[in-house]
């Protein structure tokens, strides 16, 4: 990526921990009433009511800001125009939109009329997988793309998108409602969701993505990691390993994992420390340093990001 480029989403990058390790995965809701020249905002964050903000008709819709997250947007009620990198477009109800990760989005639309707009986002990890299968390669892989569009639009025009809407609202309640065993049935809905976008030709294969080297470079680099992740790892000695240098190694990590390798090379380590948070007594200092982080703080502060406590907490709660 261009340097320049990357500065300027590393200014978008939003400060939001969607889902975390375990469920990679989230909800939100804004529901923007205009009243008397202001406009009353409420927003939801799965499931829970995140209060209300007031303005005075100006405020836009939709901030800009970008995610590493694959998002599904879609309108319930009302109408505004969104734009995604630099195009611009009009949705409404009915209205289906698919942003890859890493696009910058957002709004400064100065709405004329009330809108309900509703969002499901979910990391790469919640639908993809580490075996360089025909799903993968067919249909997972052209979805998180970065090598292709920065979107996909369905309008409510085009036939089948109906479909789509209710698959979306459908997910969005599942999650909401939750139960025994509604992980299951929510994938299943967003799987659902991507083989009515894949059936309406809407996205393609590419050669770049059936590269049949990446299931070997994938299955190589984590045995690499998950044998060496308690040792400092740098990033030039697992780019060494597989005989790349360094920018093409991040290039090909980001292309065949969807994250970057210190990002990986963490959830690595958080995996295996939330093992031993669990089901052990031991202290933090040492789960950090069995586990490869620098230090207790630097560990606490990743446990927190994933888990949305931190570990000690984590420890009372799970044993509860």
């Amino acid at each position: 990526m261009d340097p320049m480029d990357f500065t300027r989403r590393s200014k978008y990058k939003e400060p939001i921990q969607h889902g975390n390790a375990f469920f990679p995965f989230s909800t939100h809701e804004t529901d923007i009433r205009l009243r008397e020249g202001k406009t009353f905002h409420t927003f939801f964050m799965n499931g829970a009511n995140f209060g209300g903000l007031v303005g005075l008709g100006q405020e836009p819709p939709l901030y800009f800001h970008c995610h590493r997250e694959l998002e599904l947007f879609w309108v319930c009620k009302g109408m505004a125009r969104i734009s995604i990198e630099n195009e611009e477009i009009q949705v409404s109800k009915g209205d289906v939109v698919l942003i890859r990760p890493d696009r910058i989005h957002g709004s400064n639309d100065c709405l004329k009329e009330d809108l309900i707009y509703r969002t499901i986002l979910f990391s790469y990890e919640f639908v993809g997988s580490m075996e360089n299968d025909v799903i993968r390669q067919n249909y997972i892989d052209p979805l998180f793309s970065v090598t292709t569009g920065s979107y996909i639009f369905l309008t409510s025009e085009q036939q089948d998108c109906e479909r789509l809407f209710h698959l979306l609202n459908d997910a969005y309640s599942v999650y909401e409602n939750g139960g025994k065993g509604f992980e299951l049935l929510l994938k299943a809905r967003i799987l659902e969701f991507f083989y009515e976008v894949v059936k309406s030709g809407k996205i393609s294969q590419t050669s770049e993505q059936t590269d049949a080297r990446i299931g070997s470079f994938m299955k190589d680099i984590n045995h690499y990691i998950t044998k060496n992740y308690t040792n400092r790892i740098e990033l030039g000695d697992a780019a060494k390993h597989v005989s790349m240098s360094k920018g093409y190694f991040c290039r090909y990590f980001k292309h065949a994992f969807h994250m970057t390798f210190h990002e990986y090379l963490t959830n690595i380590r958080l995996r295996e420390a939330e093992n031993l948070v669990r089901t052990t007594h031991l202290g933090m200092e040492e789960i950090a340093f069995r586990t490869g982080f620098s230090n207790s703080n630097y560990f606490t502060v990743s446990f927190k990001k994933h888990y949305h406590m931190i570990p000690t907490k984590y420890r009372s709660e799970v044993n509860l």
